[in-house]
């Protein structure tokens, strides 16, 4: 998926394998940033609606690396 393809709003699957759990996370996207100079790559902040691992409303952010890793765009 590319970075500009997303848009604030838009809720995003993201399949979670983390800390052994398996599993799918519901992501809500609540800012998108071309700037490079906090995590060295444009990055999209995102709310966790539904997580096996983390709690709901914890802040998740993902660069443009990280979207490539299992995250779909579903709404």
């Amino acid at each position: 998926m590319n970075i500009d393809e997303i848009k604030i709003g838009d809720i995003l699957l993201n399949e979670c394998n983390d800390r052994g759990v398996l599993g799918h996370e519901v992501l809500v996207v609540t800012e998108v940033s071309y700037n490079c100079s906090r995590y060295g790559a444009p990055y999209i902040t995102t709310e966790v609606i539904k997580s096996p691992v983390y709690g709901k409303g914890k802040e998740k952010v993902f660069t443009k690396l990280g979207l490539l890793r299992g995250i779909t765009k579903i709404a």
